[in-house]
């Protein structure tokens, strides 16, 4: 049955061929990625319900000549009708514990690499805190308030953080004092904020900027620690492991190209409902797969990344291609009804 055929539903005839426009229209368009924060393990509201954790993508943030493939986010916590004011990470669970890298193995195959540090040029650690310190860069792995805020700390904010530049790391140009780059393992501490920290927290519907998180993309973090609250409320407790990845919109399969390996993967998840991830084609984050998310395939059809410190390689996709994003177009719309 072509798209033509008279039994196909005429919403279906105009789906598959907006679909087919945008194809051929992407494939010689520039693309860009983007950064998917995909939940591995456990859940993101805390253990009482009473806040949940959430995200702000800083998008890919790779510098250096030769490219380090980076990606960072901001990590939120968010009271739910309570304001967020303290931290600590060595109460709940075993080993290590705070905001982590886990695993050896990153899910693009290698070695895991850990939180990116920006440190001195003499591998001294990098300060923890921000903000307005030259330090502190977008490439920085750090708690998001300055010292300041805190008013009460029995262990200070500190990070793990490696004794000199990886090898594998390109010397960075600015600025000059901190030079050099490496990758760690942990932030930590236990520690409360002071007025008007938590004023202001409480004035941002109770969110609260907690960390920036920099780390390769590929690479899984660890969030295990209790946030307590202002008026002495149960402390909440988060256990979740986070895979973080920059890759084409459309890429399922994660392996930089989007292409019928990725349609494949959206039409067996078709009609999904609130259980979908990147993985299994939910590429707009409401956790369906549906016409939208195959618009979205749709979008980037034929496209692949390069190396990291590469541009990006587009191909336009043959017109057996576009013929099979036609007929999945139809066909699934076709299942919709």
């Amino acid at each position: 049955m072509s798209p033509r055929d008279p039994l196909v539903p005429t919403a279906a005839r105009a789906i598959a061929a907006s679909l087919a426009v945008a194809a051929a229209t992407a494939a010689i368009a520039s693309a860009n990625t983007v950064t998917v924060i995909q939940l591995e393990q456990g859940s993101l509201t805390g253990s009482n319900g009473a806040a949940e954790l959430a995200f702000a993508s800083a998008g890919p943030v790779g510098v250096g000549a030769a490219g380090e493939n980076l990606v960072g986010f901001d990590l939120i916590v968010r009271g739910l009708g309570q304001t967020p004011g303290g931290f600590d990470s060595t109460s709940s669970g075993s080993g290590t514990l705070g905001i982590h890298t886990v695993g050896a193995t990153s899910f693009f195959g290698g070695p895991s690499a850990g939180l990116h540090q920006q440190t001195l040029t003499t591998g001294a650690d990098s300060p923890t805190l921000e903000p307005a310190d030259p330090l502190t860069t977008t490439i920085d792995t750090h708690f998001n308030f300055p010292l300041a805020d805190i008013a009460v700390s029995l262990t200070n904010p500190t990070e793990d953080d490696s004794s000199s530049a990886s090898s594998s790391e390109p010397v960075d140009a600015v600025p000059a004092i901190n030079a050099a780059t490496s990758f760690g393992t942990q932030l930590t501490g236990v520690f409360a904020l002071g007025s008007p920290a938590t004023s202001a927290i409480a004035s941002n519907n109770n969110e609260w900027d907690l960390a920036h998180v920099v780390l390769r993309s590929g690479d899984r973090v660890n969030l295990q620690f209790d946030i307590g609250f202002t008026l002495g409320e149960p402390a909440e407790r988060f256990d979740a492991t986070l895979l973080v990845f920059d890759t084409l919109p459309g890429d399922a399969n994660l392996d930089g190209s989007v292409d019928t390996g990725d349609l494949a993967i959206l039409a067996n998840n078709f009609g999904s409902v609130g259980t979908a991830q990147w993985t299994t084609a939910s590429f707009n984050g409401d956790a369906d797969v549906n016409t939208a998310d195959l618009a979205i395939l749709a979008s980037t059809f034929g496209q692949s990344l390069g190396p990291a410190a590469a541009p990006l390689a587009v191909t336009i996709p043959e017109p057996a291609g576009l013929a099979l994003l036609t007929l999945a177009a139809a066909g699934l719309a076709c299942r919709r009804r």
